[in-house]
């Protein structure tokens, strides 16, 4: 590359190259190259295309046009061939957030491997009896959760009379690890496993709630059939269900692990959620918190989800340090693909 003879001459070419700006308008993708090649384009021909841009479309000061989304996609997690990238293996500390958390690709991968890598951890705490293996079990239970709350993000137009079908899944297996750590006394662990599953019967209870609502203001009403009423109260009834088990959960969780316990036991933790909003400790695959965080305390009625179980996350990492376990946190994606 020949280098300018004048300051005219560099000033010039700065001019032109800021007048064509780089991104998508300016790639060309050749389909059969992996690589996206870029076509150079002069600054006189971005202009007159623009010009013709501006002819069609006048904006006014301010406005922007941004493309429809293409709606959602349904999806089979457990028969469709998708295509997942595979996850770099983290060297430095992951992002707890990404700006593209909320799209389908990212929301697919997320469902997937976190599922994956709760399965891992589950079996794993099935080889032993140790400490270490109720910590797995948390860290199943954790990454089950955030793997099904994107789950029912994916399966939006979903019945969530279905979607509730894989949350329910979950309270057998959560149960009985539940029994082994009270029989090992571990009641900081216990409190964290009450505080998460009181959240999921809290989030069940909005979620059927928002369904029921509807319903029995139109029977109210029209005054429909005594079917529709059984069935209407059957789901009233479930529905309050969900919330008493909740409560009580949520009340047993309190005697173990609250506010006061974190900030006491866990202070780096509470630097880190409460102070800082930083859940990166909790991520494994970059970007599963959504696109952006704030300080937070994750634990009350009707919080997160997501957040919660990344929280408790964040938390295991510190238990494991102030207990001294040698524990190997499942990192890489050879550890559970």
């Amino acid at each position: 590359m020949n280098m300018p003879t004048s300051n005219t001459t560099t000033e010039k070419k700065s001019t032109e190259e800021e007048l064509v700006p780089s991104g998508s308008l300016l790639k060309h993708i050749d389909p059969k190259s992996s690589s996206p090649q870029v076509k150079k384009v002069s600054s006189a021909s971005y202009r007159e295309r623009i010009i013709k841009r501006k002819k069609s479309v006048e904006l006014e000061e301010g406005e922007t046009v941004t493309p429809s989304p293409s709606p959602p996609r349904e999806v089979n997690l457990d028969t469709e061939e998708v295509k997942i990238p595979h996850p770099t293996p983290p060297t430095v500390n992951v992002l707890a957030t990404s700006k593209n958390a909320d799209t389908e690709q990212e929301q697919l991968v997320y469902t997937r491997l976190l599922k994956r890598l709760a399965t891992a951890y589950k079996t794993r705490a099935g080889k032993s009896s140790s400490i270490n293996s109720l910590v797995d079990h948390m860290f199943a239970f954790c990454n089950y959760v955030i793997s099904y709350y994107y789950m029912d993000r994916l399966h939006a137009n979903t019945p969530f009379t279905e979607a509730i079908k894989g949350w329910r899944s979950l309270f057998p297996y959560v149960e009985t690890f539940m029994k082994q750590i009270q029989e090992k006394k571990e009641h900081t662990l216990y409190g964290l496993c009450c505080c998460l599953m009181s959240l999921i019967r809290f989030y069940l209870f909005r979620r059927l709630e928002k369904l029921t609502k509807p319903d029995l203001a139109a029977y109210s009403n029209d005054q429909e059939s005594a079917t529709q009423a059984k069935d209407l109260i059957t789901r009233s009834d479930e529905l309050l269900k969900e919330y008493e088990k909740g409560h009580y959960l949520f009340s047993n969780s309190e005697k173990f692990f609250n506010i006061g316990v974190l900030a006491k036991a866990f202070p780096k933790s509470f630097e880190s959620i409460v102070v800082q909003g930083d859940l990166s400790l909790g991520v494994t695959l970059n970007g599963e918190a959504g696109v952006k965080t704030a300080p937070m305390y994750p634990f009350s009625p009707f919080s997160s989800l997501r957040h919660a179980a990344i929280a408790i996350k964040v938390i295991l990492v510190e238990f494991i340090e102030s207990r001294n376990l040698e524990f190997k946190l499942l990192k890489d994606p050879e550890d559970y693909l």
